[in-house]
């Protein structure tokens, strides 16, 4: 009777987030990506509880010398899962230095940041005033992210004219720039958060919009918007860095303890959710492949989902004893001897089952809606 009523509340979550148009699996979602220039400052702690209660991700092209002076807030907003990114130094225009000048704000600024974080990143970088020429790009060494929606917010200093003005001129793939150092654009983002939701669009960092879109980005190139289809659906296999995303939500998106060693990956640095990595590894919810990698882009396979589920169950106090007798089953001998104990249970547990000819497919790929809706099930 517990595993039948267990099984209900698992088809019903299923159903319910297959009705639910939630951008993280479905195909087709207009995106953009909201971008914030020149700080951090006074507001941006503001900010960031905004974003924090909206639930929205967003890139933060820091100036060096105001990381230096708020270094609290850059750990907050890298511990929050949003994109830290370059803005220079100083704030100065690239094409009046050297190649060399232009090197120097750029590094000082990423050391900097590397410094507070803890981890060593690579960060996109935006050129102030949005000015560069041949020889800039020939020494960043990294793509330059410049924008498509405007809203003057550092001339008009108005909140609802900076909301008037993006909502005016958002599009799907577009990249929004505002300012976290002006009150009146801290005070736009609630409305325009709330209405861009509104009409259909996720709100994401820059490196998830390019990602999602399927656009490569490259060093030395200008890039402004995104174009193309979102091209990640309900159906389409889950992956380890999303696996691991979607716990870390779940878990309400927990704070690393700087008191615990730090666990780090080779792949993982540009990675955009690097943070929800780190923090399933020092969990021991996941573990790296040799050479002390990750693969966050390979996609789950379900005894390797079975592996995972298992421990997170067990990272919230629930029990995974009952077991089932896998031999029973026509390809039995292909699930893995690390997966066999939590497929097992998974089995016997009626999350996840054979097809109709008795075949328990343990090296297929597990479908987003259908894994993320079974870690929801040990909420319940």
């Amino acid at each position: 009777m517990k595993h039948t009523r267990q099984l209900a509340i698992i088809l019903i979550l299923a159903f319910l987030i297959s009705l639910v148009p939630c951008a993280s699996f479905a195909s087709g979602t207009k995106l953009c990506a909201l971008t914030f220039d020149d700080g951090p400052g006074p507001y941006t702690e503001r900010l960031l509880d905004t974003l924090a209660e909206k639930g929205v991700k967003a890139t933060f092209f820091v100036l060096g010398q105001q990381a230096e002076r708020y270094p609290d807030t850059i750990k907050r907003i890298y511990e929050e899962g949003h994109q830290l990114a370059n803005h220079t130094w100083g704030h100065v225009n690239l094409v009046k230095y050297s190649e060399g000048g232009v090197v120097a704000q750029l590094q000082r600024t990423a050391d900097t940041l590397d410094r507070i974080t803890g981890v060593k990143g690579e960060y996109l970088m935006r050129p102030p005033y949005g000015s560069y020429n041949d020889s800039v790009l020939e020494v960043i060494g990294v793509p330059a992210i410049l924008w498509s929606v405007d809203p003057y917010d550092w001339k008009y200093r108005d909140a609802q004219t900076d909301h008037d003005n993006v909502l005016e001129s958002v599009f799907d793939g577009c990249i929004i720039l505002l300012h976290d150092i002006h009150e009146a654009s801290v005070d736009a983002v609630p409305s325009i958060i709330d209405d861009l939701k509104a009409e259909g669009y996720e709100l994401v960092t820059v490196n998830e919009l390019f990602r999602r879109k399927n656009h490569a980005l490259e060093p030395g190139k200008v890039y402004r918007k995104s174009e193309g289809e979102t091209v990640y659906s309900s159906e389409a296999p889950i992956s380890r860095g999303e696996l691991v995303f979607e716990l870390y939500k779940i878990c309400g998106s927990p704070k690393l303890s700087r008191a615990k060693p730090t666990v780090n990956f080779s792949d993982i640095d540009s990675y955009h959710n690097a943070h929800a990595v780190r923090w399933a590894a020092l969990n021991a919810l996941v573990k790296g492949y040799p050479g002390g990698i990750f693969r966050p882009d390979r996609s789950i396979t379900r005894e390797d989902f079975a592996v995972i589920y298992c421990r997170f169950a067990r990272y919230l106090g629930k029990k995974t004893e009952v077991t089932a007798d896998l031999t029973v089953y026509q390809d039995y001998a292909d699930v893995s001897a690390y997966a066999r104990a939590p497929f097992s249970h998974m089995i016997a547990a009626g999350l996840l089952r054979s097809d109709g000819s008795g075949m328990l497919h343990p090296k297929s790929f597990i479908g987003y809606t259908e894994a993320v809706s079974l870690l929801l099930s040990l909420k319940q």
